[in-house]
């Protein structure tokens, strides 16, 4: 079956209908996840969108700007005026519900530990650059989830 690629606004919308109390922070980590975990099983992109370096982690400015305004609050459900309104398919949402499965307990700090930790695509990015908006090449974060996983 084919997977199509999805905006990170579709799988947010996705996630927040699991779950009612994710916050902008937690809900950019775990889609990020899931962008590299997909990477690193499918070894395809999830998203046409390329995710960037900032300085507080990676970031999918699509996604950013559709739920920044909730500061540290709960997201509402659904964001992104129709752009998010695509659904994941059968491979998509199983990969999307493992991830939630296996990161949402923890806490958004806990989180950002493991998207800030000095080896991930993110660290090694804004140490060379230092400079907001530079892609993380896919290639990296592919290695880096691969590790992970049987195939690593």
């Amino acid at each position: 079956m084919l997977m199509r690629k999805l905006s990170p606004i579709s799988v947010a919308n996705y996630l927040l209908k699991k779950d009612e109390n994710l916050t902008p922070l937690k809900l950019l980590k775990l889609v990020y996840m899931c962008h590299g975990w997909h990477l690193a099983i499918y070894d395809k992109p999830l998203f046409r969108e390329k995710v960037e370096a900032w300085a507080h982690g990676p970031v999918f400015p699509s996604l950013y700007y559709a739920v920044h305004n909730f500061v540290a609050g709960p997201v509402f459900y659904p964001i992104g005026n129709g752009e998010g309104t695509a659904k994941p398919t059968g491979k998509q949402k199983e990969l999307i519900d493992e991830v939630y499965d296996t990161y949402h307990h923890l806490d958004t700090w806990a989180m950002s530990d493991l998207t800030h930790d000095d080896y991930t695509p993110w660290a090694k990015t804004w140490r060379k650059h230092r400079q907001i908006g530079i892609p993380i090449s896919n290639d990296l974060i592919k290695e880096y989830y691969r590790e992970f996983t049987d195939n690593g």
